[in-house]
């Protein structure tokens, strides 16, 4: 529960406009979790992209959760070689708790998912299906599917 969070898919531009389809999509919203799982499993090679917002969100694991669930399953189905799994995350570590950290660090590497720390997703254009964030190479990246934990604002007090 996060009381006063509201989603905010304008955050990004181009993110409103392109989540649901084209391979984008969020799974703080209900709708949105089953196109993310339909957009997983077409996935038969390409670069998958997982992003997790600066500031406060709903869930902080989320963002690393979907990108282990479909890393599995990509796996499992014997794809996973020929999928490059991208895990861009706002922070300057993978979790905040050393121990976490340093377990999560090995999950990533046992998928080969390639974690982009203190960076974030900035832009998406849906129709090409490409995604750029603020990495030391920005440079927009075409991606086969994108998770995108969508960034969050306090929602408004009401007067009174």
């Amino acid at each position: 529960m996060a009381p006063g969070l509201q989603l905010d898919f304008e955050g990004v531009p181009g993110l409103a406009e392109s989540v649901g389809r084209n391979g984008v999509s969020s799974n703080y919203r209900y709708d949105l979790a089953p196109r993310t799982w339909e957009f997983i499993r077409k996935v038969r090679g390409g670069t998958a992209i997982f992003t997790m917002p600066a500031g406060p969100i709903k869930c902080g694991g989320a963002p690393q959760k979907i990108a282990y669930l479909a890393a599995d399953w990509w796996r499992r189905q014997g794809v996973l070689d020929g999928v490059r799994v991208i895990l861009v995350l706002p922070t300057a570590t993978i979790f905040s708790q050393p121990d976490w950290a340093r377990v999560l660090e090995g999950v990533a590497a046992g998928y080969g998912i390639e974690v982009r720390y203190e960076s974030q997703l900035v832009e998406v254009d849906g129709d090409s299906r490409r995604r750029s964030s603020s990495t030391a190479s920005p440079a927009p990246r075409r991606a086969s599917t994108t998770t995108c934990c969508t960034p969050c604002r306090h929602r408004a007090r009401r007067p009174g």
